[in-house]
């Protein structure tokens, strides 16, 4: 992540009382890595949190859902609940990044696609069931920033990754190699705007260039975003009409020495007469 405005109000501070830049960039909590341990950190629990597309076998909608839960970074207990189910792994994530709550109806995957390592959040996927029905979530989650250290002043640029799959009128595809830029402007009002560019559309049989999709104006609450308006440039999709696009996102961990959230991530779900896309978002 790149600092782009926030340092210039330092020059208005002096060095009377002896305030440093530490000082000012002190934030009321302590932020744990996803990966620290009891030997690697002092904070024992960290608020988890993010969003995800949730999609269900009953029907062909999906909806975007927030998540909250939390880490225990002793035990390694991890939390997550989209508001309908809570899955509770005692032990935590194992060597290939699974939890599952023991009873089979619930399993947590972390992958990475991204082309860098990200300290603070990560892309999911997520199964259960729920009364007979089948739950299937892709989403960005993480240790959340708290809203308390969210900057009242000043605006940092993110640099990550996208990715996703879709269906259209001629068939299901996945898309990858996405690059996320977000420029995020803090204080009362404050907003992102983010950009998807670059997405590469794999049919199974060729690779084409999918183009992207950017919303503006996105609002700051608390510590997530969402709204904005949606421009999108999909090429080799069969978009039809009537597209309508939704992007909800999260702010995650702390970067001490510029002030602000270290990490940003979150989902678009993009649906529209012949096409249904979801994409997930993650940038530093």
């Amino acid at each position: 992540m790149k600092l782009v405005a926030a340092a210039p109000v330092l020059f208005s501070l002096t060095a009377c009382g002896g305030t440093t830049i530490e000082d000012f960039f002190s934030v009321s909590s302590t932020y744990a890595a996803l990966n620290d341990t009891a030997g690697t950190t002092s904070t024992t629990t960290s608020t988890m949190g993010g969003v995800a597309v949730r999609v269900s076998s009953a029907s062909d909608d999906a909806d975007i859902v927030g998540m909250s839960g939390s880490l225990n970074h002793n035990t390694g207990k991890v939390v997550i609940n989209d508001g309908q189910y809570s899955l509770v792994d005692s032990d935590g994530f194992d060597y290939y990044g699974y939890a599952t709550d023991g009873s089979g109806e619930a399993v947590l995957l972390v992958y990475a696609y991204a082309t860098q390592t990200y300290d603070y959040a990560s892309v999911f996927a997520e199964t259960y069931t729920v009364g007979g029905v089948n739950y299937y979530l892709t989403g960005v989650g993480g240790i959340v920033t708290q809203e308390g250290d969210m900057p009242n002043s000043g605006y940092a640029v993110y640099t990550g990754d996208a990715a996703g799959l879709g269906a259209d009128s001629l068939g299901d595809f996945d898309l990858y190699g996405g690059t996320a830029t977000a420029s995020a402007y803090f204080g009362q009002g404050g907003s992102v705007d983010l950009e998807i560019t670059d997405l590469i559309l794999d049919d199974g049989t060729d690779l084409y260039p999918a183009g992207g999709i950017a919303f503006t104006d996105m609002t700051i609450d608390g510590n997530g975003f969402s709204g904005g308006e949606m421009t999108e440039n999909f090429n080799y999709i069969v978009v039809g009409t009537g597209g309508e696009g939704t992007a909800e996102g999260t702010f995650f961990g702390w970067d001490q020495g510029n002030g602000t959230p270290d990490e940003i991530g979150g989902v678009i779900l993009f649906e529209s007469s012949d096409s249904a896309i979801y994409l997930d978002f993650i940038a530093d």
